[in-house]
């Protein structure tokens, strides 16, 4: 994804870092903005439960927040995670389709080729044009469970 543009409006600079406890407010807003995780104390939970995970990317212009790549560890017994379980890549509605969702990916990769990660993992519909454009420019190739796979074991 190196030759796509991060974000396609240079005068406000996009920002992607992994999720922190002061993110709550602005998964929140990303959250209410998309209609998604219900009342505020299901994402509280399901906030929890992916800062913990420490797999997981918010994007920021500014303050505001303006999407997320929200993630977790697939882990066999004691092993280091070898895989990642990518649940959701969402940008808020007034900011898709000017590159944040790819920056999002872009930071994840890079996180997972630093670390132990060996493959990502993920699913969404079939019929999601856009999404498998997505995918498939970060890395993401077909894979036999009707899943999506981006492999980071060519070390």
């Amino acid at each position: 994804m190196a030759d796509q543009p991060i974000y396609d409006e240079p005068t406000r600079a996009l920002t992607v870092r992994r999720l922190g406890p002061r993110d709550l407010p602005g998964v929140r807003v990303i959250a209410a903005a998309s209609c998604r995780h219900g009342d505020a104390a299901t994402m509280e939970t399901v906030f929890a439960a992916y800062l913990d995970s420490g797999c997981s990317f918010i994007a920021t212009i500014g303050e505001e927040p303006v999407g997320w790549l929200l993630a977790q560890p697939i882990s066999y017994c004691d092993d280091a995670p070898l895989t990642v379980w990518v649940d959701d890549v969402l940008v808020r509605p007034e900011h898709r389709r000017r590159g944040v969702a790819a920056a999002l990916y872009l930071a994840f990769g890079a996180w997972a080729h630093g670390g132990a990660v060996r493959a990502a993992l993920t699913r969404f519909p079939s019929e999601d044009a856009a999404a498998r454009a997505l995918h498939r420019r970060a890395g993401f190739a077909a894979h036999a469970t009707g899943a999506v796979v981006w492999r980071f074991d060519d070390r």
